[in-house]
């Protein structure tokens, strides 16, 4: 838990001392696409299973994963459209990248969630 903090905070610095931090700021899309993705599939988990919030947490899990490919396919997709104006690359490759990260930390988010509730598996 202690590298995991660690980690985020050496990234933040490196955010800020770069100047990037609008960036992560200014884009709503992503995550909320990604979170939203995650929600409605760990809802449609029956509720007649034996360790719901485990189970639910399993659900949100791949639909994170599902939602960031998605995002990710949208934005490399953006971007190859737009391949005769250089200005909009970026932009799309923002977008499919920052998705790809934002799954990735709902993902590890909820593992951890899972670990703490089932007792260390």
């Amino acid at each position: 838990m202690i590298l995991c903090f660690g980690a985020l905070s050496l990234i933040t610095w490196a955010i800020v001392r770069q100047d990037q931090l609008s960036m992560f700021t200014g884009d709503w899309f992503s995550p909320l696409f990604v979170l939203l993705g995650g929600t409605f599939i760990a809802l449609s988990v029956s509720k007649d299973r034996e360790n719901l919030l485990i189970e639910r947490l399993e659900a949100f899990r791949t639909g994170c994963i599902l939602f960031g490919a998605a995002g990710t396919l949208t934005g490399v997709i953006s971007m190859m459209a737009s391949m005769d104006n250089p200005k909009m690359i970026g932009p799309a490759l923002a977008l499919a990248l920052l998705t790809l990260l934002y799954a990735a930390v709902f993902n590890y988010l909820a593992k951890l969630v899972i670990i703490s509730k089932s007792g260390g598996g």
